[in-house]
């Protein structure tokens, strides 16, 4: 039988280290990358309220983000929708009547269903495509630069 003996004291305190110093570098990169994505996100759509919702959630405790918006529609606008809607009863202000204008008023819209085609916009799934080599050497970067003891 074959026996080593490693030097308890040094190297094990240097792996140690080395394993926190990968892993905040890797929590640092993550955040970095996730930023880039959001903004990557936000380019592909015009500006509103879809654009201005997108954003990043980074765990601190891993390399781990999410990234992406609450609204209810974010998911039809990715990914597409066919289907029927239902559209709430309301209230909307009418300023043009058969092609010509009037003075405006409030007018009842009643409750009733629709059916809608939204052609998929992959705003977030495309940025995420686009930024895949970026990702691995962002990565790779964090990685050696940890693992050679810089900060920066």
């Amino acid at each position: 039988m074959i026996t080593a003996h490693i030097d308890e004291g040094g190297v094990t305190q240097r792996l140690a280290a080395m394993g926190d110093a990968v892993k905040a570098a890797l929590i640092a990169a993550t955040q970095s990358l996730a930023d880039q994505l959001v903004a990557a996100a936000q380019a592909r759509l015009p500006s509103g309220p879809l654009a201005s919702s997108i954003a990043a959630h980074v765990a601190d405790d891993a390399a781990r983000a999410q990234v992406g918006s609450d609204l209810a529609y974010a998911g039809a606008v990715e990914y597409g929708f066919t289907g029927t809607e239902q559209v709430r009863e309301s209230l909307r202000l009418q300023s043009v009547a058969f092609g010509r204008p009037i003075s405006p008023r409030e007018v009842l819209v009643r409750a009733h269903a629709r059916n809608v085609t939204i052609p998929g916009r992959a705003y977030l799934s495309g940025a995420l495509a686009d930024m895949q080599a970026d990702i691995a050497v962002a990565y790779a970067d964090a990685v050696d630069a940890a693992l050679s003891g810089d900060t920066a």
